[in-house]
Order: C-alpha cells, then sequence, then structure tokens
C-alpha cells in the first residue's frame, strides 16, 4: 500500500490530528502504520508535502505553534477510490440497499469496465448480471460516476429496503465472495497468533499491511447479515487493540 493510502486511511480512522512538533511527524502514527522517518528515509515526509500541495489534507498551526494535519473533502474522495471510506467510520445501517442497474453497449466497453471496477471500489457487489447493490450511502458518488463518464442511457439506480424475494442474508452471499473473503481474515489473525512472542513492531507493521489489503477487497457489509463465523470481527479487534496498546505506550 503506498505510503499517501497510508496517511489518508490514519487520519481518516482516527478523525483527528496528526501532530508535527520540532520536525519529527507524531511517533503514535508512525508506529501505528510503521512508517519510519530516519535520514535515509523522507517517503511519509513527502508524501505528506504532496497531499497538501493537491488539497487532499490541510496543515493548521496551534497558537503554541503546532503544525497539525487533518484529511480534507478532496482526500476523503480520493481515499474512496482506493477504499470506501465506509469500510472505516463505520455507521449503523439504514436498512436500505443502494442498487445500481446498467447496460453499457459493446462499442463503450472500456466505460464499462471502469464503471464495474469503481462499483467494486465503492463496495457494490454483483447480485446478478448487470445489477449491482451495495448498503452502503453512496447514491452521491453514483452519479458521478456516470456524469464523469457521460453516461445517461441505460442506467438506472435506486434505493429499496427489499430486494424481489431474497433475505438479506442471501444478498449478502450471492452478491459477495464471502467465504473467501473470510478465509482471508483467518489466515492473517492465525500468523499473527503464531507470531505473537516475535518482535512486536514487526507483527503490528505487517499486520496493519496486510489487514488493510484485505479491507479493499471487504464489502464491509452490516454485522447483522454477516455470517456467524465472518473472520473480519476477529481481525477488526485486533486491529483495534493493536492500535490502542501502542497509544498506551507512547
Amino acid at each position: 500500500m503506498r505510503t499517501k493510502d497510508k496517511i489518508l486511511i490514519e487520519l481518516a480512522e482516527t478523525v483527528d490530528y496528526w501532530s508535527y512538533v520540532s520536525g519529527l511527524y507524531n511517533k503514535r502514527s508512525h508506529d501505528i502504520l510503521g512508517l519510519r522517518m530516519g535520514k535515509k528515509d523522507r517517503k511519509v515526509e513527502q508524501a505528506v508535502r504532496r497531499l497538501v500541495s493537491v488539497g487532499e489534507i490541510e496543515k493548521e498551526v496551534s497558537q503554541e505553534g503546532e503544525i497539525r494535519y487533518k484529511i480534507t473533502s478532496l482526500g476523503l474522495k480520493t481515499l474512496n477510490r482506493t477504499i470506501n471510506i465506509n469500510k472505516i467510520n463505520k455507521k449503523p445501517w439504514d436498512k436500505k440497499w443502494r442498487i445500481v442497474i446498467f447496460d453499457i453497449e459493446e462499442k463503450s466497453r472500456n466505460a464499462r469496465e471502469r464503471v464495474r471496477n469503481h462499483l467494486r471500489q465503492l463496495g457494490f457487489g454483483l447480485l446478478q448480471e448487470s445489477v449491482w447493490i451495495s448498503p452502503h450511502p453512496v447514491i452521491d458518488e453514483i452519479e458521478e460516476l456516470f456524469k464523469t463518464e457521460n453516461i445517461e442511457i441505460g442506467v438506472l439506480f435506486f434505493e429499496a429496503e427489499k430486494v424481489g424475494s431474497y433475505s438479506n442474508e442471501e444478498i449478502a452471499m450471492k452478491a459477495w465472495d464471502l467465504p473467501a473473503i473470510s478465509e482471508r481474515y483467518s489466515l492473517l489473525i492465525e500468523n499473527c497468533k503464531k507470531n505473537i512472542n516475535v518482535n512486536s513492531s514487526v507483527v503490528n507493521t505487517s499486520f496493519f499491511g496486510q489487514y488493510l489489503e484485505i479491507l479493499k477487497e471487504d464489502p464491509y457489509l452490516p454485522d447483522e447479515i454477516l455470517p456467524a463465523d465472518w473472520g473480519g470481527r476477529e481481525a477488526r479487534k485486533i486491529f483495534d487493540e493493536i492500535r490502542k496498546k501502542i497509544e498506551v505506550n507512547l
């Protein structure tokens, strides 16, 4: 995962500020993300400067002279292209499904593929041919997507609390390969437990990197419609526990 993505994820995850005091970034953020600021490794500093320059994060100076950074709406929008922000700031489900149905002609197959890829990034699953579905409130993003692709004909998107005769659990199993994703989480958890006596910073860095990679594929469905043995639950607990331990030790 790119350094800039890690920075945006950390800012979006904590919904707070990164500190930059006397030329050193906040140690908490470094330990959480496994990033370094040695004399020969300036990737974080360079990435932060680029993010500020393009307006994806902004810098603020406190009355005490402390420089702090926070993610902007543009940064959240950029992050959404990599990992659906709903996967980070999880809120109670409003019990509505967002459904996109489109039939893009063959001559526009490149645009069709771009739309499919973007839908997947937003957490949509393929319920059946040309019918995509998501529990996340992303109608605005969908409207922008089709506007950007200049697609107006053959597209239908709407919200619904009921989808045919399917139960919510059936929709989840049909639209996403949940067993495969859960297995990835389970393997990650198993490896983490096996290496419990290894250098903690190494294990934490490895776990965070792998966890965020799996999160890209995880549709982050409401907990009430996930399988009872869903591996993502325990993986998230470990993720949160590591963050808390790091904060306590700073």
